[in-house]
């Protein structure tokens, strides 16, 4: 039987990187995909394996409300997800969205791997750094050796483009 993998789908590079990762594997593995959405651009949802969840941050919103909102829609579409569906790991690249989905999957005992976008070559972002000093990824990857020799905390293994 085929293990099921959750993968973070965001917008943007990070939907390019994601492709990337992704192509070739859904032959060994069951690929299910979590896309975040806001109300102002919405992605088709097309496949019976895919979720819509709550984007986090949104560039047209700073509001520290919207972003406590948004965060905690996202946390508890995620558990309820998780209650239903049993997978062997969450994967997410660069995307912000990873903070509340790797909570709600650490209480799930679910493995996460979060993956830094390619674009980060001499910092690490803010999300990176959030699940790092909380502990919240079981994994963290960079795609730039000198980041792996920065951060003792997360690996490099090679870049995905």
């Amino acid at each position: 039987m085929k293990k099921k993998i959750l993968i973070i789908k965001d917008g943007g590079g990070f939907a390019l990187e994601t492709k990337r990762l992704i192509s070739g594997y859904d032959s060994e593995f069951n690929l299910y995909y979590l896309v975040p959405q806001d109300n102002e651009m919405n992605i088709v949802i097309e496949s019976p394996n895919t979720y819509g969840i709550s984007k986090v941050t949104a560039i047209y919103n700073n509001s520290k409300l919207y972003k406590i909102v948004s965060f905690s829609r996202c946390f508890f579409q995620v558990l309820k997800i998780l209650k239903n569906e049993k997978f062997h790991c969450i994967i997410g690249i660069g995307s912000s969205v990873a903070v509340p989905v790797f909570l709600a999957a650490k209480l799930f005992g679910v493995k996460t791997l979060f993956i830094e976008s390619i674009t980060r070559v001499t910092e690490l972002s803010k999300t990176a750094k959030m699940l790092l000093r909380f502990n919240i990824a079981t994994k963290t990857f960079v795609q730039w050796e000198s980041l792996a020799d920065k951060y003792p905390k997360v690996e490099f293994k090679g870049n995905i483009l």
